[in-house]
């Protein structure tokens, strides 16, 4: 009963904000957007050249798995932020722009830039700022409930993407090239059970979830992070004895995470959306601003050579949870979200716990999002593609 009359509020809500939309001219799917979106698939489409022809030998060689020709690049679905020129990491980083080229210098510029080094941008990313999570403190969290902000993440930020899908991307490597950085991905970090490297794909359904029966698959927006291993993290790992309780816990959910399910399902994601109080949302939404939600079992953590994989699948989600998340969708681009990720301490030589990385996420819209290779949508995409060459 409760499900029912929570789901009646929610409808009431979007009702709500669409008229505000009609009645103000808001952020409706509009020409312009779709305009914009065509363009960003064209981008992506000359991205994966001759994708076409490569496909059309794959299936004539009747090769089922995924290929290069599918993959797309990381981070090059979704800009990032545009660093500010007077920024300590300005050369370094325009350089690397402009010459399509990552070195171990580039990434740790990417890493030490904070906000004041780049400019909010609509449909960008940067790193996150650790400190704006309050995550659990010791000692006695059980019944003190305290927290606090986050010390430095354990990961930095490399690279976003976001595509849309038919279905979920149950590995990141079907539909993207995992990226390989001499003198950071292929490091050994003096530890054999953690990664130079953690990668984080979520799931997430596009289209309105039912109540009962929900399917475990289906449309997505598919949201890849990756991480490089924090130049601090690799200092503790030298010596266990003396590393943070966060990293310790974190070494210990690399070693078990793959075939402990209840140790896996440890795993935290977090979002703090920005200034949310003068968004003008009720305060049952607002309430839930920065609370984590344990990932159980919608979560698979796998581990590869130099990189570990855990992947989300909101679409087993709880309804109420996935209902709000679809009602919120037409509002991504007024505001800019935290995203973040932890292993949940219980005890007291566990805490305080630490992020182990995030992305800062400015104003999103899905109607930016690009169309993975070989979906439905792309394929009608590239139909209009042709129909519009004469759009000014």
């Amino acid at each position: 009963m409760t499900n029912i009359v929570l789901s009646f509020l929610l409808d009431h809500i979007m009702k709500r904000e669409e008229v505000r939309r009609l009645k103000h001219g808001g952020s409706g799917s509009s020409g312009d957007d779709e305009r914009s979106r065509l363009a960003a698939n064209r981008a992506r489409l000359i991205q994966v050249e001759s994708y076409g022809a490569q496909e059309q030998g794959r299936k004539t060689a009747g090769v089922n798995s995924p290929s290069a020709a599918r993959r797309l690049k990381a981070g090059s679905t979704i800009p990032r932020a545009s660093v500010k020129s007077d920024s300590p990491s300005a050369d370094i980083l325009t350089k690397a722009a402009t010459n399509n080229e990552v070195t171990a210098e580039t990434v740790a510029a990417y890493a030490a830039a904070t906000a004041s080094d780049y400019d909010v941008q609509p449909f960008s990313y940067w790193n996150v700022d650790a400190s704006t999570f309050n995550l659990r403190i010791g000692p006695n969290y059980k019944r003190e409930k305290k927290k606090a902000p986050s010390g430095p993440a354990l990961f930095d930020l490399y690279a976003m993407d976001a595509v849309q899908d038919d279905c979920i991307l149950r590995s990141t490597e079907e539909g993207f090239e995992i990226p390989n950085i001499p003198g950071v991905t292929d490091i050994d970090t003096g530890c054999p059970d953690v990664p130079p490297m953690l990668v984080v794909t979520v799931n997430i359904p596009t289209e309105e979830p039912a109540m009962f029966g929900g399917e475990a698959d289906g449309p997505s927006c598919i949201i890849i992070m990756y991480f490089t291993i924090a130049k601090h993290t690799l200092e503790e790992l030298k010596n266990l004895d003396t590393a943070s309780t966060g990293t310790k816990l974190f070494v210990e959910y690399c070693r078990k995470a793959g075939s402990d399910e209840k140790f896996r399902g440890r795993f935290k994601a977090l979002a703090v959306v920005e200034e949310m109080e003068s968004l003008g949302f009720p305060s049952f939404i607002t309430s839930y601003n920065g609370k984590p939600a344990l990932v159980t079992k919608s979560g698979k953590f796998t581990r590869h050579e130099n990189y570990a994989e855990m992947t989300v699948n909101v679409h087993m989600w709880a309804y109420l949870a996935k209902k709000g998340l679809y009602m919120l969708r037409d509002e991504f681009p007024r505001f800019n979200v935290n995203i973040g990720f932890t292993i949940e301490g219980r005890k007291d030589e566990e805490l305080p716990e630490v992020l182990l990385g995030g992305c800062r996420v400015m104003e999103f819209d899905l109607n930016k999002v690009v169309s993975a290779p070989g979906s439905e949508k792309e394929e009608a995409l590239e139909n209009v593609l042709v129909a519009t060459d004469s759009w000014s």
